[in-house]
């Protein structure tokens, strides 16, 4: 069915789970200026950071400090691939500092070692979702030319420094966010100044494609960087891959469907797979009054930025259509049309297992080099028994399906070769009232009826809650609403326990800030049986979670 080699495993962002916001000389990133919020109230951008105002991700699961327990779970959960994100500001705190902090790069040495010794490979992301604040403020983030040489050094940083742990990199996290208003914050930062709720940037195409020509040089770069001085690595791009249908067989809506596919799946692929513009962007630009500025060797240095293996996000699909009439839904980055084949989970994001087999046929029939998935889960209204237990079989039955429909694409002939959920790592909210805005975060205004989805697998010992899983919004991200990835901003996967909960409320009435216990757990790394398959992986998550957020059952 799969290859032998296939690597399985789970994925995560920096920004969203690290915690330690302001440790070991750590910067301030975008996500750490992102307020909590609730499904009646959006999550906000604020220029300063306010000390009696929650922002989720200054605490994350605080993987920082308990990474070696995390990585552990990991491989008995049977991972032997992970993916995560290098945090630029740990790096370089303000974005642009002449020299890198050694405290950030040598907690990275420590994660990759840790991985190896377990046998997982990690899969690195060079840039999700957390530019440095420094660089939103100074420079107004991709609209300036100079954040070039400021990620390029970034990276030839990190490259040299873990040229012998690290072998699978990619540059941008679903770079095509970029495209829409969401990206402004997620992706290009050009939100200098801004204050107020995220749903309220607003950004012209000339600023975002601008902005974007930007990251392509970049990209280009750094691709070329890596392939000429260290040949073992493989350097890929990642797309959030929003399938679409024709919401009807008339010509409009398919016309109307494939320019959709074109400026939000294939724009930004096709310039870093093939190393150029597609033929249909100078229409595009046209109609759209872009018009980009390019220096010489611009194009030289998108050509040199071919990778060597495309990675995406996939969650849901929707429809175009050109007709009135025809019903909307929510989904990851955006709305969609409305499938009536299709079922929908809790936050209407329709599920369409098949769409993945198609996706992945679509893709490999284009590009013809490996792919991987590389985020897909979903969210739900979870239930907590009186045991602490939650029985999500419509999780497990998301899964399964999705995996199916792998394995579908690769009889098909696909080159898959990896597949890594969002996201392995999760744990309770809080139950204070005051706190339910570290995990029930959304971005929408009250206009807005998608919750913030949650984690994939989560497992928490509160009763009936709302959660997020996902990438952006309203997807969460691996399902989630538009992230915060806002809502995805329930991809924020908190591993608060319900022990958390006073700290939480200490903290909202100005009390001392603490960490909550945490439950340690015996794992053997010897005489382990490996998971067989799905059900075995998941039904070991389940229990490996549950001792994680100290909940028997």
């Amino acid at each position: 069915m799969f290859p032998k080699n296939f690597y399985w495993g789970g994925a995560t962002a920096a920004n969203q789970f690290e915690g330690a916001w302001n440790v070991d000389g750590r910067g301030p990133s975008v996500d750490d200026h992102f307020t909590g919020g609730s499904y009646e109230k959006p999550r906000e951008i604020t220029v300063d950071i306010k000390p009696d105002v929650l922002y989720p991700n200054h605490d994350g699961i605080d993987f920082y400090h308990h990474y070696e327990e995390d990585i552990a779970l990991f491989a008995e959960m049977g991972f032997n691939m992970f993916r995560m994100s290098i945090s630029w500001s740990r790096i370089f705190p303000n974005g642009d500092d002449a020299e890198p902090n050694e405290a950030g790069l040598a907690f990275y040495d420590r994660v990759f070692d840790c991985c190896r010794e377990h046998g997982i490979e990690p899969l690195v992301t060079l840039s999700h979702y957390e530019m440095p604040y420094h660089l939103v403020e100074k420079y107004n983030g991709w609209a300036s030319r100079e954040l070039i040489g400021f990620f390029e050094n970034y990276c030839a940083t990190v490259f040299e420094r873990y040229q012998n742990k690290v072998k699978f990199w990619l540059t941008f996290n679903e770079i095509n966010c970029g495209t829409m208003d969401m990206g402004a914050m997620m992706e290009t930062g050009l939100i200098q100044g801004f204050e107020g709720p995220a749903s309220a940037i607003k950004t012209t195409p000339q600023q975002r494609y601008q902005a974007l020509h930007h990251q392509f040089v970049a990209h280009g770069r750094v691709v070329k960087l890596a392939h000429e001085k260290y040949p073992q690595f493989k350097m890929g791009n990642m797309d959030c891959f929003i399938l679409s249908y024709p919401g009807t067989c008339d010509p409009a809506d398919v016309l109307a469907n494939e320019l959709e596919m074109n400026r939000m799946n294939w724009y930004c692929s096709d310039v870093q797979v093939r190393g150029a513009y597609p033929f249909y962007a100078k229409r595009f630009w046209a109609e759209n009054d872009i018009e980009l500025a390019m220096e010489p060797g611009d194009l030289e240095d998108i050509a040199a930025g071919k990778v060597n293996f495309y990675t995406f996000s996939y969650y849901m699909s929707g429809t175009v259509s050109t007709h009135a009439d025809h019903e909307m839904t929510e989904g990851n980055m955006t709305f969609g049309g409305k499938n009536p084949y299709l079922k929908s989970t809790d936050w209407g994001w329709q599920i369409d297992p098949e769409g993945l087999r198609i996706a992945l046929n679509m893709i490999y029939a284009r590009y013809e080099i490996p792919l991987m998935v590389v985020e897909n889960g979903m969210g739900a209204y979870d239930t907590v028994e009186e045991d602490g237990s939650i029985h999500d079989q419509y999780r497990i039955d998301y899964l399964k399906s999705h995996v199916k429909a792998m394995a579908e694409a690769v009889a098909d002939g696909v080159d898959l070769i990896a597949y890594t959920w969002w996201g392995p790592s999760t744990s309770s909210p809080p139950a204070p009232a005051r706190c339910a805005s570290a995990t029930a975060s959304s971005m929408w205004t009250s206009t807005t009826t998608a919750p913030a989805p949650t984690s994939v697998a989560a497992r928490t010992a509160s009763s009936r809650i709302r959660r997020s899983s996902s990438p952006t919004a309203p997807r969460g991200s691996s399902n989630g609403a538009i992230q915060d990835r806002l809502p995805r901003c329930g991809r924020h996967n908190h591993r608060l326990r319900e022990q958390r909960a006073a700290v939480c409320e200490g903290r909202h009435q100005g009390g001392p800030r603490q960490r909550a216990p945490r439950v340690h757990v015996h794992r053997p790394q010897q005489g382990r049986e490996p998971a067989r398959d799905l059900g075995d992986r998941l039904r070991r998550h389940d229990r490996r979670q549950r001792l994680l957020c100290g909940v028997r059952g």
